[in-house]
């Protein structure tokens, strides 16, 4: 009888998370970046799919009860990167994502299957963590603050997630808040006291869905450059959103972080990023940015560009479905 109520009240939290989270039950994908900057390496081509609506399943928690379907989105990109330099190199290439820890006892960011492959051939790859407690905020919290505390460097989005943020530097205490959000462009007096209301409530009395903690992870490879050669690396892995009969017919979001692409040397020769919806969601239902997509097929938008260099990252909020 006991475990039972712990599946429900498992599945309770859950089923909450997903209607009242801006990003519910999943991690986020990401393009790679050099962990150490290098000024001979470049970012000629990426080729991203990203599909919403990818079947997983997990044992059941109950004895005897099988599997249960895990609603998921899949992760797959191709990079080719080129030695522009004169000289060898070896670099060490990661892929960032981030698992958050809620006040509830839930979780986010989950990531399972990672496979790297260099010029075709499966590569080892090597994990980096970095655990962050207690400073990191939903971006959806923050609101017109955001842009204007991360050009005071306040403000930290996390490679791993865009939706998450961390603001170690801007201070627990209401004055030294004020006294640092002083004068911030675009921010009026009532938006800068909602700001110092939402950070010391978060310290102060955190909720359920409060983002407790962080652990950034970057999987990383390390690839040999020579002159004037180019690399391919493949990347493939998926990210659970949560129980499928729940994430149907409930609210949740997923993202790409484009910015990365932006750490190589140069803008990206040619840029492809695939959104792939094999769900049953109108895609009215649909909120994407950035913006630039176009249908290709009926259930495939891309986005394309040549030149490019990302300076915002693909977020994209499904809508919770009105009940009958």
């Amino acid at each position: 009888m006991t475990l039972h109520l712990h599946v429900a009240f498992v599945l309770f939290l859950l089923a909450t998370a997903a209607h009242a989270n801006p990003a519910p039950l999943g991690g986020p994908g990401s393009g790679p970046a050099p962990l150490a900057a290098s000024a001979d390496i470049a970012l000629k081509r990426a080729h991203v799919v990203v599909t919403d609506g990818v079947k997983m399943s997990y044992p059941s928690p109950v004895h005897g009860g099988g599997t249960l379907p895990l609603h998921a989105v899949g992760y797959a990109g191709t990079y080719v990167l080129e030695n522009v330099g004169k000289e060898p190199r070896t670099v060490t290439v990661g892929f960032p994502a981030a698992t958050a820890t809620l006040g509830a006892g839930t979780s986010e960011g989950e990531v399972r299957d990672v496979k790297i492959a260099v010029d075709g051939k499966p590569a080892r790859h090597k994990v980096v963590t970095r655990e962050t407690k207690g400073t990191i905020f939903r971006a959806s919290q923050l609101g017109p603050a955001l842009a204007a505390l991360k050009k005071r460097g306040l403000a930290r989005v996390l490679d791993g997630d865009p939706t998450l943020v961390d603001l170690a530097k801007l201070g627990r205490r209401a004055k030294i808040i004020a006294a640092r959000t002083r004068g911030l462009p675009g921010l009026t007096g009532a938006q800068r006291k909602k700001l110092v209301q939402t950070v010391t409530r978060h310290y102060s009395d955190p909720a359920d869905l409060d983002v407790e903690s962080v652990e950034e992870r970057w999987y990383t490879v390390a690839v040999r450059f020579e002159p004037g050669k180019s690399r391919e690396l493949k990347l493939v892995y998926r990210s659970p959103r949560g129980d499928a009969r729940i994430v149907a017919d409930s609210g949740y979001s997923f993202t790409y972080t484009m910015r990365t692409g932006g750490r190589w040397v140069g803008p990206i020769d040619r840029y492809r990023l695939e959104l792939v919806l094999e769900t049953r969601r109108p895609l009215s239902a649909y909120v994407i940015r950035p913006g630039g997509f176009k249908r290709v097929k009926p259930r495939t938008l891309v986005f394309e560009r040549r030149r490019f260099v990302p300076r915002e990252d693909l977020v994209v909020r499904v809508k919770q479905k009105r009940p009958r």
